[in-house]
């Protein structure tokens, strides 16, 4: 009797410690986490599909980013992903804005073809690619505010550490330089009728 209470207990140890094995919590400090941390990269992106990233100090280079259907079940709108250079620690991550409300969530998953980011805004309809709402199965493991329409977070903690993710979210358009060049001639253009009129008074 004795050695059968023995046997059954070992026996639940053992299936606990290989449950244990197999069942790994999200974390928030894996979140975003590269496994491979010889490769450390950094990412800038936006909410319309552009993106660089530059691998352990290398030149940046264009980031592959499509829209398509939700592979994590959070939106039944198409929602555009980004393919990351590695896979990466799953888990969203919050974008609060200047009131602390979640405006944006930024998800890293993994598949069988790597690491991929996904960008959901909570504007629909407003012409940007991201735009497509919250996912409604968001678990939000960490939350970053942003400032002016930019946000920053890295996987490691701080800069340069693991990987360092740069968002623009709701960026407002600024005017070309050229535009800026033609308003300037045309300001200047304007000046000797202004001096002849502060003349003549």
């Amino acid at each position: 009797m004795i050695a059968n209470v023995r046997f059954l207990r070992s026996a639940i140890g053992l299936l606990l410690l290989l449950l244990a094995a197999f069942v790994v919590p999200l974390r928030a400090d894996t979140v975003g986490v590269s496994t491979n941390p010889l490769d450390p990269f950094v990412i800038n992106f936006d909410e319309n599909g552009n993106a660089t990233v530059s691998i352990n100090g290398a030149p940046a280079i264009t980031v592959i980013s499509h829209l398509g259907t939700d592979p994590t079940g959070g939106s039944t709108n198409p929602v555009l992903i980004y393919n990351l250079p590695s896979t990466i620690g799953p888990g969203d991550l919050g974008i609060a804005d200047s009131t602390g409300a979640i405006s944006d969530i930024v998800r890293f998953y993994n598949d069988g073809t790597g690491g991929h980011l996904i960008f959901y805004s909570d504007s629909t309809g407003t012409g940007d690619l991201a735009d497509t709402g919250l996912p409604s199965n968001a678990n939000i493991a960490l939350t970053v505010t942003e400032s002016n329409g930019a946000f920053s977070f890295f996987s490691g903690g701080s800069a340069g550490v693991n990987n360092d993710y740069y968002g623009i979210s709701n960026a407002v358009s600024a005017p070309e330089p050229s535009s800026m060049l033609l308003l300037g001639v045309g300001l200047f253009g304007f000046l000797p009728f202004a001096r002849r009129r502060f003349r003549s008074a």
